[in-house]
């Protein structure tokens, strides 16, 4: 008996690794509470006609546009039992009856659902599957009954309710296949009778009936195996009792296999007889419970618990060896070398790993197993059939993978981390110096000291050396004479020339730059899509794209145009890299990251262009609770102007890679230019003008293309109040009564100035002076007269020499017959009356003013006090100071 066991082991060892060996083919990527699903159990799940995803779960609704989930609750019960959606809205299926989510309102409705036996009562039976058919929607509901619905009502085929209905599946326009106590039928709905039959030979209860390319599925559960029917051309039922699969609960199909999820045991896949679950793949729960296969092949798997699975052929754009899935030792991948199926990666700490791609098969040498020089091996390079290596602080090592023996180069103090070699087979030593390794004696030939190179690029007869902090050594490679250096005093830790000859280098906290033939740098930021400070590595694979290993992740670059992309935690990858650890085959690129090595299937990795439209769907206010739901992205809105803040949200549909996705918007009317807001899916418009805007959206795909459709919506800002039209005409009534009012106002104290002047003209003419004539009895001509003659005494009250010639020029008379006006009118001659409306003034400031006497004289134009002591005392009997002193006691 012991003769066999050597056979029974490597049977059990083969049969062990076939679920290895089927691993490769899912690599799931996993969404669940933590990401907003709003509850782990995924019953069922549907892509809308707008190419966003829906999921059923234990606890609502869930619309998932590759970057958020949108949740949908329900009030009597949030249980989803089934979904099914049409051009216009989502038909959901509750363990309390039926709703239908309006596309355009965004709004879920309840149509009515009577039972057979009481047409006036509402059911609130489960409903559990939903299909359409034609044009007419089908339902089944708990009590094993099919319904036909639409939007506003629901009523029983009764012809089909003889029997007890198990679960129902679409099988063209015309026809749906359904299960029941009596077996498998072809059903015409629309006039609901069974066009083909075949009985069942068991009494057990299905679960799920799943039909796709000719092939009825049907689960039972409950560790009963799954049978499938044929459907002919001519819609007979055939059993094909020979294939009969494991038990299962639900089923599916993708890429032209069956897929099966069972209650415990993960997925099985009927084309290749393999099993997938958590054991051998990443898939998050064994327990299924829903499977579905989108209209772009992608393949989303419901679990119970455990959240939602989700395959894309891009999951296998990048493998990935490390600690945890047995291909490395340790986490730090330092160097990469690729010889056939025999994976070569140095470690930091761990020494030589080989692993053996084919067979999954790791050998780990290190300084206690082997000759190793060091277990710190930062770089490799090929060497005819031998492996060159280095070790930081020990020097070098050939490795010969015929023999599996070593050969040393100690070299003390060196302090080396890359070994390059340039088209001409010569060895380059980067370190601490830049040197040149000479193979046949093991010596080491320093070309610079203390510069601390990082990097090497190599140009037609050049070698360029990137240093830290000393900028960028050029060397000729044969003669090794420096020929240039350039960015004295940058801090440039990678360099790299590509197919074209131009020079990439990547200088500390300054990301991306190319080097132009004069020297200068043109810089890639942000604002080009490289989102990185620091780049650690380059490679260029077979159709010209630039792979960028960076600080945040790994970005391709497309050099037609001038795009970058970016691959992160997104897609499995790690975030950081590590610093020259890279390695190319054909179209497989290699690097190394603080997480071990990320294989890069290069030719695989493309983008369809994304045509779906971007879906406004709703605008939020800074500092308000309000929110306006767009359901249709085409439409107008009007907002007040104290939200005149408004926070658009939008959503489109992408999976693969989400987060490559940049948007783009316009605001005409407001600035007219498009502006890059990134992978974001929101844009704030702060303190927006009165006034008609039009907001335009648009996205970039991952390719870097522009969407030719743009999604729009219109926003009218309202004015404020007091720019409003009935604003504006209130305000021009009151503009105008009170421009009125001012004119009323100023003509009003205006006649009351004029009228005060002329009393006190009045006054002069009449009190100062003895007339004649009385006023009111002067003629109009000489009234106008004297009016000239008193306003030009006025206003020449204070002048001093004014004389009696300046008083006639003013009252437009000649001397002689001003005098004998005045004279025959007030028995006065002019100077006379001059100087009597100036005492008659002066009196009036004695009592009325603070001013002095002599302040008083001059100002009533007596240019010497001594003249207007005498004059006053003529006309008022006293002086000016007793005049003053008698007359203030009268005033209280």
């Amino acid at each position: 008996m012991n003769r066999w066991l050597p056979i029974y082991l490597i049977i059990l060892i083969t049969l062990m690794r076939v679920p290895a060996t089927s691993a490769k083919d899912f690599s799931f990527r996993h969404y669940d509470v933590t990401d907003g699903l709003s509850e782990n159990t995924v019953i069922c799940i549907v892509q809308d006609h707008r190419g966003f995803m829906w999921f059923g779960t234990n606890n609502g609704l869930n619309r998932f546009d590759g970057t958020s989930f949108k949740s949908y609750n329900f009030r009597s019960d949030n249980v989803i039992k089934s979904l099914y959606t049409d051009k216009e809205g989502l038909w959901i299926g509750t363990g309390k009856g039926l709703y239908f989510l309006e596309f355009s309102t965004d709004r879920i409705i309840s149509p009515k659902i009577p039972p057979c036996n009481s047409p006036d009562k509402h059911s609130t039976e489960a409903i559990i599957d939903i299909v359409q058919c034609g044009d007419r929607i089908f339902l089944l509901d708990s009590t094993g009954k099919i319904l036909s619905a639409d939007a506003g009502s629901i009523e029983h085929l009764s012809m089909l309710s003889s029997q007890h209905w198990y679960s129902i599946a679409p099988l063209n326009d015309q026809y749906i296949l359904g299960i029941s106590t009596e077996g498998m039928s072809v059903i015409n709905p629309a006039e609901a009778t069974i066009v083909s039959r075949i009985p069942k030979n068991h009494t057990n209860i299905p679960m799920d009936l799943f039909y796709a390319d000719s092939m009825a599925v049907v689960t039972y559960g409950n560790d009963r195996r799954t049978e499938c029917f044929a459907v002919t051309h001519d819609y007979c039922i055939k059993p094909t009792y020979k294939v009969l699969y494991p038990a299962a609960d639900v089923a599916g199909s993708h890429h032209n296999r069956m897929l099966l999820g069972t209650n415990g045991q993960g997925i099985y896949s009927t084309a290749d007889d393999k099993w997938f679950n958590t054991a051998n793949s990443n898939l998050s729960g064994n327990v299924v419970t829903s499977i579905f296969t989108d209209r772009d092949g992608n393949l989303w798997v419901g679990t119970y618990r455990d959240g939602i699975n989700f395959y894309s052929p891009a999951c296998r754009w990048f493998d990935r060896y490390t600690l945890d899935n047995g291909a490395l030792s340790h986490k730090l991948a330092t160097a990469i070398m690729k010889a056939g199926p025999i994976l070569y990666i140095g470690t930091d700490g761990g020494g030589l790993d080989i692993y053996d791609v084919e067979k999954r098969r790791l050998t780990n040498l290190n300084t206690g197993n082997s000759d190793i020089i060091g277990d710190d091996i930062l770089s490799m390079i090929k060497d005819g059939g031998d492996i060159l290596m280095i070790s930081y602080t020990k020097g070098i090592s050939r490795f010969s993978p015929l023999t599996g023996k070593f050969v040393n180069y100690p070299l003390k103090d060196a302090l080396l981390w890359s070994l390059s070699k340039d088209p001409d087979g010569k060895i380059w030593a980067l370190g601490k110096d830049i040197s040149v390794f000479d193979q046949a004696t093991g010596a080491i030939r320093a070309l610079e000291h203390d510069v601390t190179a990082s990097c090497i690029g190599f140009s037609k007869h050049e070698a360029w050396v990137a240093t830290s902090g000393h900028g960028v050594y050029v060397y000729h490679r044969r003669s090794f004479k420096q020929l240039r250096h350039i960015l004295q005093g940058q801090d440039v830790r990678t360099s790299f020339i590509d197919s074209h000859g131009n020079k990439w280098i990547g200088i500390k906290n300054r990301g991306l730059s190319i080097l132009s033939d004069s020297d200068s740098i043109m810089a890639f930021g942000p604002d080009n899509g490289f989102t990185a400070s620091n780049v650690v590595s380059i490679q260029e694979d077979t159709r010209g794209f630039l792979w960028i290993a960076t600080d945040n992740g790994l970005f391709r670059y497309n050099p037609t145009n001038r795009h970058f992309l970016r691959f992160g935690e997104y897609d499995g990858l790690p975030a950081t890299f590590l610093s020259n650890s890279s390695h190319k085959t054909d179209s497989i690129l290699y690097f190394g990251s603080n997480q071990g090595v990320v294989k890069v299937n290069a030719s695989y990795i493309n983008f369809n262009n994304i045509s779906t439209p971007i879906i406004i769907d709703k605008i939020s206010f800074s500092g308000s609770d309000t929110t306006i739901v767009l359901p249709d992205s085409n439409m107008s809105v009007e907002l007040p102007f104290n939200l005149n803040s408004p926070i658009l949200h939008f959503s489109h549909p992408a999976f693969i890679s989400p987060e490559n996705i940049r948007y783009d918007y316009t605001l005409e009317g407001y600035d007219n230019k498009w502006h890059k807001i990134g992978p974001n899916h929101k844009i704030s418009l702060p303190n927006l003008p009165y006034g008609d805007y039009t907001f335009r959206i648009r996205l970039r795909d991952s390719n870097g293309n522009y969407n030719k459709n743009t999604s729009s919506v219109n926003i009218r800002i309202a004015p404020p109040w007091w720019r409003s039209r009935w604003g504006v005409t209130m305000w021009a009534i009151l503009l105008s009564l009170a421009g009125y009012l001012l004119y009323r106002t100023s003509l009003h104290f205006k006649n009351i100035k004029q009228k005060a002047r002329e009393e006190e003209r009045k006054n002069a003419f009449e009190h100062a002076i003895e007339i004649k004539t009385p006023i009111t009895d002067i003629m109009s001509p000489d009234k106008k007269l004297m009016e000239r003659v008193l306003d030009a005494i006025d206003r020449n009250l204070s002048n001093a020499g004014y004389s009696v010639d300046e008083l006639s020029m003013e009252a437009g008379i000649s001397r002689t017959n001003l005098f004998k006006k005045i004279q025959s009118l007030t028995g006065m001659t002019p100077a006379a009356l001059i100087r009597s409306i100036r005492l008659k003034k002066a009196s009036r400031l004695l009592i009325e003013s603070k001013l002095n006497i002599s302040e008083i004289s001059d100002t009533v134009g007596f240019g010497n006090i001594k003249y207007f002591n005498k004059y006053f005392k003529e006309e008022y009997g006293m002086t000016p100071s007793k005049y003053r002193a008698e007359h203030c006691q009268d005033i209280p």
